[in-house]
């Protein structure tokens, strides 16, 4: 789904702003080492997380050995991109990280990170594509992520490549804490496209990792 109207793309880019975003709360604190690792610190407990250990069944996979486009692969984090983002409402954290990157080409992904008792569950961002998602531990890639950020339970990711598209992919609250994608904005076309999904085949309910 994309939002074309004009005052879609007004609300949108003034929330992304931070014009009506809600107010940054105290916990949890959230620290990040050598871009690979997330220390957590909340209720006297810390947790740490490595992103190496959340994997992604990657659909049209860039190969940097070759330079081409795989069907599917099977990969890990390589590191972090972003800031984390931190949902007021349910305590999640939201992380951008990259997948591959060959060139000034990246793929990445979006973990959510829902709290629990003893730490903390990683969710994948499941964004659709041309084809079905084959499961739910499967996702298109984003491009270069730049930004994250929650409003009223609401993922905003802004990501865009290297051609100079950009654009806003939206995920809403669902049964899972990953959400459910919901639309995409353009804001930036490039040669290459908007960087909105190609599709909008429904997605699987996530699993945890």
């Amino acid at each position: 789904m994309v939002l074309k109207p004009v005052y879609a793309l007004s609300l949108l880019a003034a929330v992304w702003w931070g014009s009506f975003a809600p107010a940054a709360i105290a916990n949890p604190r959230v620290t990040i080492q050598n871009r690979t690792q997330l220390t957590i610190t909340q209720g006297g407990q810390t947790h740490t997380l490595n992103v190496r250990d959340w994997p992604i069944n990657l659909l049209d996979a860039t190969d940097c050995g070759t330079f081409s486009t795989v069907p599917q692969k099977v990969v890990t984090g390589r590191m972090i991109s972003t800031e984390p983002a931190i949902d007021p409402q349910s305590g999640q954290i939201a992380i951008g990280v990259i997948l591959t990157e060959c060139a000034d080409v990246q793929q990445s992904a979006v973990f959510i990170l829902d709290p629990q008792p003893d730490g903390y569950i990683a969710y994948r961002a499941l964004l659709p594509g041309p084809r079905p998602l084959p499961d739910a531990f499967s996702s298109y890639g984003f491009s270069s992520i730049f930004a994250l950020q929650y409003w009223d339970g609401n993922l905003l990711v802004r990501h865009g490549s290297a051609d100079g598209s950009q654009a806003m992919i939206i995920f809403t609250p669902g049964e899972s804490p990953a959400g459910i994608y919901a639309g995409c904005v353009q804001l930036q076309a490039g040669e290459g496209g908007g960087g909105c999904p190609r599709s909008e085949i429904t997605q699987p309910n996530p699993p945890t990792d």
